[in-house]
């Protein structure tokens, strides 16, 4: 290769970090063989690849999400099937949403009515009175409505399930 064809001054050609770098831990008798071309190329394959990075990368196990800003580089036959896709997907998975939780809704709804009479039914029979732990004396149980039996106070008149 000529002198003339070689670029011993490569960092005032490539203004590209990732380049540079790159061009530095090549060995020098390497290193100064590359053309300006090369260094070019060199250049613009890594600031597309630069472009093409996410810029935002979260990784959780083998899986990773990536979220991307910018222009959109796929074709537009790749886009226009996805136009038409996405929103139909969408809807479904809104759908099938919407109606899983409306089921489960019902089904709870409909479980507690079946069920609420019979958990609180009482018996005439097996009916007790309520003993008021808060009122201490027998005057302010009986100004109450309340009867003062064996140091409590009872009151015959609210369902102990209240």
């Amino acid at each position: 290769m000529h002198r003339s064809q070689r670029n011993p001054n490569f960092s005032s050609t490539v203004p590209c970090d990732l380049a540079v770098k790159i061009l530095k831990r090549i060995p020098p008798e390497h290193r100064h063989s590359f053309t300006t071309e090369q260094v070019k190329a060199l250049q613009n394959a890594l600031a597309e690849k630069r472009q093409k990075q996410p810029n935002l990368k979260v990784t959780l196990g083998p899986f990773y999400l990536s979220l991307t800003a910018g222009r959109s580089q796929r074709s537009t036959l790749q886009r226009s099937h996805h136009s038409i896709l996405v929103p139909v997907l969408c809807m479904m998975v809104s759908m099938v949403g919407t109606g899983c939780v409306a089921g489960l809704m019902q089904f709870r709804y409909g479980y507690q009515a079946a069920h609420a009479n019979t958990a609180f039914q009482t018996d005439e029979e097996s009916f007790h009175p309520t003993v008021l732990p808060f009122r201490k004396n027998q005057s302010n149980c009986e100004k109450n409505g309340a009867a003062w039996i064996d140091r409590e106070c009872v009151d015959p008149n609210h369902d102990p399930t209240f």
